[in-house]
C-alpha cells in the first residue's frame, strides 16, 4: 500500500513541480508545505523514476524491520528535519528536487537497525556507506541523467539525521525498558 500510495504521489506532484519544490524564499515567506513537498518533485521523469526504484529496493530489503507505522513516522520525521536542515544550513541553496536525501537517510536508518540486530556486516556496508556522502560531500557534480547539480548536502543531512534519530528512538526505548523494571514502591 505505502509504494503505491507514493508512486500515486510522485505522479501528482510532478504534474505541479513549482508548486511544490523546496524553494528558500518561498519558504521563508510562509510557503511552509515546501520544506516536506519538495522531497516528492522531481527534476523529470527519470529522475522520480531513480528515487522510486531506490524506494521500492530498500522497502523490499527492509520491509520486515519495523511495522509500517514506524517507517511512515520516521520517514515524515526524517523529511521535516531534512527540510529544516537544509533550510537552516544552507543559504545559498535557492532550490531543492528529490527524494535521495531522504532515501540516504533511510538506508542509514536499516544498516544501523541490521547492525543492532547483530549482522556485524553491515558495520562495514555503513562505513563504506559514510565514506560516500563523506567524499561526494567534497564536490560539486553534474548529473545528466537529473540534468542538475547533486545536492550532496541532502545526502549528507539525510544520513546524520537519521542517525541522530535512530538514538534518540534507541535512548526512548531504553528508558521505557528501564522504567518498566522500576519497583513502584
Amino acid at each position: 500500500m505505502f509504494l503505491f500510495l507514493l508512486a500515486l504521489l510522485l505522479i501528482i506532484a510532478q504534474s505541479c513541480p513549482e508548486q511544490l519544490e523546496y524553494r528558500r524564499d518561498a519558504v521563508l515567506q510562509g510557503e511552509f508545505w515546501r520544506i516536506i513537498s519538495g522531497h516528492f518533485v522531481h527534476r523529470n521523469w527519470l529522475h522520480s523514476g531513480l528515487n522510486f526504484t531506490g524506494t521500492v529496493l530498500l522497502a523490499v530489503m527492509f520491509k520486515n524491520q519495523h511495522s509500517e507505522k514506524i517507517w511512515l513516522l520516521f520517514i515524515f520525521s526524517l523529511n521535516l528535519l531534512l527540510g529544516l536542515a537544509l533550510l537552516a544550513f544552507c543559504p545559498d541553496l535557492i532550490a531543492y528536487r528529490g527524494l535521495s536525501g531522504s532515501l540516504h537517510g533511510v538506508l542509514a536508518f536499516a544498516l544501523l537497525t541490521e547492525l543492532a540486530n547483530g549482522k556485524k556486516f553491515y558495520l562495514l556496508v555503513l562505513l563504506v556507506f559514510g565514506a560516500k556522502i563523506i567524499q561526494e560531500s567534497e564536490s560539486l557534480y553534474y548529473s545528466p541523467m537529473i540534468d542538475d547539480f547533486v545536492i550532496a548536502e541532502a545526502h549528507f543531512f539525510g544520513f546524520v539525521i537519521a542517525v541522530l534519530l535512530y538514538l534518540a528512538i534507541g535512548m526512548k526505548k531504553r528508558v521505557a525498558d528501564s522504567r518498566q523494571g522500576e519497583n513502584p514502591c
